[in-house]
């Protein structure tokens, strides 16, 4: 109920900062309520009373970046946005393609762009005639620009169709913590990495495409995390 709840909370947060951002210049700030707790409780901040990071402030850093992708949907079309906050144009190419939680693809397109500094622009639109409607909840759309990417999904993550399939680690100790390797044949939604370990990961409450390897830094001075687990919304679908 937690995990799930920090999950509602970081989704509905990031759409309200997207939503702002893509409005610019109409507005051109977002400020959200809380940042942390100063005691021990279930909240609604970002930041625990032990200085843990919930899902809503792994999501506020993504949302907050620089640069930012964001789509946006209405009747039959889906629309992407890039966001350039910074203080420079950027020449990039634009890539999209769509695909199945099994990683295959199924279409794809790419062109240049020239995205303004300091702008919010509409840079491609998608018809979902492309998907047939059986389909809506087994297939991603993935954008990138540059070293910046986002993904799109048509179904509500209740609706998803997930597999519980196994998630391989591969974690190896570093000067400063462990660094965690993640792969699975299929696609892996919100993965959440727990460990009685005190420290802190690099990313967490994460999204893991088939076949594709993530890898995660856990910053910590112990000398050991035998006791990773993870949470994922694909063992409670299919529960």
């Amino acid at each position: 109920y937690v995990y799930v709840s920090q999950l509602v909370q970081a989704r509905g947060m990031r759409m309200g900062i997207e939503t702002h951002r893509r409005a610019k210049p109409y507005n051109m700030g977002t400020l959200y309520w809380q940042l942390n707790d100063c005691w021990p409780g279930i909240s609604w901040s970002s930041i625990d009373h032990f200085g843990n990071w919930k899902a809503l402030h792994y999501e506020a850093k993504e949302a907050f970046e620089n640069v930012l992708i964001s789509f946006e949907s209405e009747g039959d079309q889906v629309d992407i946005y890039i966001v350039n906050d910074l203080l420079n144009n950027i020449d990039e190419t634009l890539k999209v393609r769509l695909i199945d939680f099994q990683g295959n693809e199924l279409w794809n397109s790419s062109k240049a762009l020239n995205v303004p500094s300091n702008s919010s622009m509409l840079v491609e639109s998608f018809s979902i005639d492309l998907i047939e409607e059986t389909q809506w909840n087994q297939v991603m759309l993935e954008a990138h620009y540059g070293d910046y990417s986002s993904t799109y999904f048509f179904a509500k993550p209740k609706n998803l169709v997930l597999s519980n399939d196994n998630i391989h680690f591969e974690i190896q100790k570093l000067a400063e913590g462990f660094s965690i390797d993640l792969t699975s044949p299929v696609f892996q939604k919100n993965i959440m990495l727990m460990t009685h370990a005190d420290g802190h990961f690099s990313d967490n409450y994460f999204d893991l495409k088939a076949n594709e390897k993530r890898t995660i830094l856990f910053q910590t001075e112990s000398s050991s995390i035998e006791e990773l687990s993870f949470k994922s919304l694909n063992q409670l679908q299919t529960e």
